[in-house]
Order: structure tokens, then C-alpha cells, then sequence
């Protein structure tokens, strides 16, 4: 039937009476018991129309009302895994890029220090800029949190960040 917005509508009920062959092909009968109304899509595809239902949850509710329960616990469980593959994949892809991110901004810090250890030695810096030079370089691949914690006592991460900066300076103008 159709409603005001001539949205295809389907009335499903919860059994099927059977599937009688006519001259254009095949039917599937519903029996309207229990009914549920649902919302499938209509499309025509090859001259044939096609109903169908995109929205998960409205293929499950189709599947459920037709009997076809293991089907649609099999449906939900599909969901389940790839749920769970694609939050796994996005947090691997999050630590990749943040990994990435913290080797290209460590490259020219520790290029800089070696420059500084080079041409004047790191004796030349202060404590602070001298031992911020001594942990980087121990620990090439640590972000700056983590480099922010190896300190005695810890530095907030800015701390790190403007410490490694002048560094990084101090070498461009040598």
C-alpha cells in the first residue's frame, strides 16, 4: 500500500502462506498476522521492480516477522564482528598515524642536537636544555608526554615542546 509521502509500504505478518506461480512469475504471499509495517526501498533494476530493505535493523525486524529468527541472529552477529573490526582497525590506524607523527616531529629534534653535540658540545647548554637534549636523544621515539615524564622531577609536555624548540633553533644558528 501506499502512504501520503508514496513511500512503498509492506505489511509483513509472521508467516508464510506460500509462494503461487502467475503468468508474470512468482509471488510471495505474507500472511498479515501480527502485522508490522516496514519501509523497503523500490527500485527497478533490468525492468524487474525490486523491494528491498537497506537499513540493517529493518532487514532483522523483516527476517524476525517472517520466522526467520536464526537468520536474523546470524545477520546481528555479522554486525557484531565487523563492529568490532572496524573499532580495532580505527584505533591501529589512530596509533600508526600518531606513531608516524611523533618519528617526522622527532627527526629534526634529534638532527639538532646532534649539530649542537657536533659544533660546541652539549656541555654548552643549560641544565635544563642540556638534559632535555640527553633524554630526547635516549629516547627517539617517546612523544613529548612521555619525554615529559622521564624528567626528575616531571615537566608539563609544553615544558618539553618549548625546551625542544630552542633547541632546535640553537641549531639553526650555528
Amino acid at each position: 500500500r501506499q502512504d501520503r509521502k508514496d513511500k512503498p509500504r509492506v505489511s509483513i505478518g509472521a508467516k508464510l502462506v506460500g509462494v503461487p506461480m502467475e503468468d508474470d512469475g512468482l509471488n510471495l504471499e505474507i500472511l498479515e498476522q501480527k502485522a508490522k509495517e516496514l519501509s523497503p526501498k523500490l527500485t527497478k533494476r533490468k525492468g524487474y521492480n525490486i523491494i528491498y530493505f537497506k537499513d540493517s535493523e529493518e532487514i532483522e525486524d523483516c527476517l524476525y516477522i517472517m520466522g526467520a529468527g536464526k537468520s536474523m541472529f546470524d545477520m546481528m552477529n555479522v554486525k557484531i564482528v565487523k563492529e568490532i573490526r572496524n573499532t580495532a582497525n580505527r584505533k591501529a590506524n589512530c596509533e600508526t598515524a600518531n606513531i608516524e607523527k611523533t618519528v617526522a616531529a622527532a627527526s629534526p629534534q634529534i638532527a639538532a642536537i646532534m649539530k649542537i653535540e657536533r659544533e660546541k658540545g652539549l656541555d654548552s647548554l643549560s641544565d635544563p636544555l642540556r638534559e632535555m637534549a640527553e633524554i630526547r636523544m635516549e629516547n627517539p621515539d617517546s612523544s613529548l608526554t612521555e619525554l615529559a615524564e622521564m624528567f626528575d622531577p616531571p615537566i608539563s609536555r609544553s615544558g618539553v615542546n618549548h625546551r625542544l624548540s630552542r633547541l632546535v633553533k640553537i641549531a639553526q644558528e650555528l
